[in-house]
């Protein structure tokens, strides 16, 4: 059974974009992650020292010491396994965004999810993307 003229635009748009015309997503995800053996050492104990304080509190029936074990535990966590900041945030000392960029997102209101989905969508459908 033949593709519709319809499916068959589909799935062109579908190789295009697994081909890598779109180059946005390939630059995000080939970026190099810095491994940060410290931040990592420091993160696991303090997970350990909260999970003990947790263990701690439990046992001898002290909930503000098992509240504080959690706290601990998730703050290193957070701290340690959280979004890696942006190497371009790091070279500019700490601002990520140009200030047209800045200026530009104050300016438009903000669309929900599914218009801005379908918006990309139709763009992409023009050949803007």
């Amino acid at each position: 059974m033949p593709l519709s003229e319809y499916e068959q635009r589909v799935l062109d748009e579908m190789e295009r974009s697994l081909r890598g015309d779109s180059s946005e997503p390939a630059t995000e995800s080939s970026a190099p992650r810095r491994v940060r053996p410290r931040k990592y050492s420091v993160a696991i104990a303090g997970i350990i020292v909260g999970l003990v304080l947790v263990v701690l509190g439990a046992v001898q029936s002290l909930v503000v010491v098992g509240i504080l074990g959690f706290l601990i535990m998730l703050s290193a966590t957070i701290y340690g396994f959280g979004r890696p900041a942006n190497s371009r945030t790091e070279a500019q000392g700490g601002r990520g965004k140009s200030e047209t960029d800045k200026a530009r997102r104050a300016s438009t209101p903000k669309a929900s999810l599914s218009e801005r989905l379908a918006d990309r969508w139709e763009r992409r459908r023009r050949g803007e993307l």
